[in-house]
């Protein structure tokens, strides 16, 4: 673990090498609606922000998966993964605000994911 911080500013906790992923497809629901990922066996209370490396493939163009802040009703300033070429891993580094209790919204396309790999690579305190 490494940590990054600033005057008056957060602290960025970096969890080092990671050996597994923390979440695959089978931990999620593929339905197009938003479902939380409870991320607090992972992050400390209060953490301000998390970084997510998040992988997805899919047989279909535009499939995606969004994150957004538990509770948050808006999903236009969702970060997002999506398939712009059919059967190719696409990957993507976010941040995405947990909750108060360490948990985010996901939305996963309902058709065509092959494979989803989550990993919480740090956080923000």
């Amino acid at each position: 673990m490494f940590f990054i911080s600033r005057p008056g500013g957060h602290k960025y906790i970096d969890r080092g090498d990671i050996e597994a992923n923390d979440y695959l497809i089978g931990d999620l629901t593929a339905d197009g609606a938003w479902h939380d990922l409870d991320l607090s066996g992972i992050i400390p209370i209060g953490t301000a922000l998390c970084m997510l490396l998040v992988s997805l493939n899919s047989s279909i163009l535009s499939k995606m998966m969004k994150f957004r802040t538990k509770g948050d009703s808006g999903a236009y300033n969702a970060p997002l993964v999506m398939a712009s070429v059919i059967n190719q891993t696409f990957y993507t580094s976010l941040v995405v605000h947990p909750d108060s209790d360490g948990v985010v919204e996901y939305m996963l396309s309902d058709a065509g994911i092959i494979s989803i790999t989550i990993i919480v690579q740090g956080w923000f305190v």
